[in-house]
């Protein structure tokens, strides 16, 4: 089974958590904040920021597409409050 570390740099983690990276990580991705919050406001998306230089990849590619390719898309209107309207 693959394992994937994904670290993220927060204002809200310790400062001893951020910046490390594992030192056996298949893959290296890196972008900017601002990239990030334009894929989820769905103002560009993941293929199109790694297409214009956007975001960079280093190692091996195939075990970010597996990464990928294990998410989910959500509808962003989908019901917050239970019990759910009837369709």
């Amino acid at each position: 089974m693959p394992v994937f570390t994904v670290m993220a740099d927060n204002a809200e983690d310790e400062p001893e958590q951020l910046h490390r990276q594992a030192s056996d990580a298949d893959v290296t991705v890196t972008l900017t904040r601002a990239v990030l919050d334009d894929i989820t406001l769905r103002k560009t998306t993941f293929p199109a920021a790694l297409a214009s230089g956007q975001i960079g990849v280093a190692g091996r590619a195939d075990k970010l597409i597996e990464l990928l390719s294990m998410l989910d898309t959500f509808t962003p209107a989908f019901p917050v409050v239970e019990p759910r309207p009837a369709r």
